[in-house]
């Protein structure tokens, strides 16, 4: 069994969601932000047979989208982290973990 977390951009979440439910997969979402820019995400729970894991994550590196950020938005702390003098800063879709894991019990 596997325990997929991915940690997705909350614009692109109902079509990841919808996409996974019609795919067969049970999925949980919590509600999150972003460390760095501080956006809205959203956190993904997906419990699978191994052997669907890459399946469910060909999904969701199917429905997610680049997103771009205004890099005068990013928190002043961070600024220094930002190694450029571009204006927008592009972030991929999606952040997946995958976890091995003993067994998932719906209750």
């Amino acid at each position: 069994m596997k325990l997929i977390i991915a940690v997705v951009n909350k614009s692109d979440t109902r079509e990841i969601v919808r996409s996974l439910l019609k795919g067969g997969f049970s999925v949980t979402k919590m509600s999150s932000t972003g460390g760095f820019l501080k956006v809205g995400t959203n956190t993904l729970l997906i419990g699978t047979h191994s052997e669907r894991a890459d399946q469910a994550i060909a999904i969701i590196r199917n429905t997610c989208k680049q997103h771009k950020y205004d890099t005068s938005k990013v928190i002043r702390d961070f600024r220094s982290a930002i190694e450029n003098d571009n204006k927008e800063i592009v972030v991929g879709g999606a952040t997946v973990f995958v976890v091995e894991t003993e067994k998932i019990i719906k209750i």
